[in-house]
């Protein structure tokens, strides 16, 4: 798996530049973190990377065989329906069990799962997010502030998720 970046620059509509030719070249495995500032682009670079945002230049190519996923910092689900069916409208092949047992390890046990996305607190849309990334089983995952919203224990659950994760984080 590779993911290639040349000379990647983003710039909003009000004239800010959040990217500046920007060139690097990753290869699996690797771990790479992004640090800066609040303003400094590191959002908008994985917005870039996962596709949902276009550079106003340069270029990013997923090499044969990525599988991407972004865990993005702000979840958004409205409308949505219940947190079951946020996973069993992407796997109807899953039964109900399935989907149930699954969600139980990321926390949503007994009647949490019929709860209403759109009623989800912060913490619990990111476990949500989480419960759909490990069913994506990507190769490369963007985590973009992950730990916010989130409790002590899924923190630590997240924290040794990730330690055995085998793909390219950024």
């Amino acid at each position: 798996m590779e993911l290639k970046i040349q000379n990647v620059s983003m710039t909003y509509p009000n004239g800010k530049q959040a990217l500046k030719d920007l060139t690097l070249d990753l290869r699996a495995p690797s771990l790479i973190g992004l640090l800066g500032p609040n303003g400094a682009g590191k959002s908008t670079l994985m917005q870039v990377l996962d596709g949902r945002r276009r550079p106003s230049g340069g270029m990013v190519r997923l090499g044969t065989g990525a599988r991407p996923s972004i865990f993005e910092q702000q979840q958004h689900r409205a409308g949505a329906g219940r947190v079951i069916d946020a996973i069993w409208d992407k796997y109807p092949q899953m039964t109900e069990l399935e989907v149930r047992s699954h969600l139980a390890r990321l926390g949503f046990r007994g009647e949490t799962v019929f709860k209403d996305c759109a009623s989800l607190s912060g913490g619990e849309l990111a476990r949500l997010r989480f419960a759909e990334i490990v069913l994506e089983r990507p190769n490369l995952l963007f985590l973009d502030e992950p730990t916010n919203h989130l409790d002590i224990y899924t923190r630590e659950n997240l924290t040794e998720a990730l330690m055995a994760y085998t793909g390219t984080l950024l």
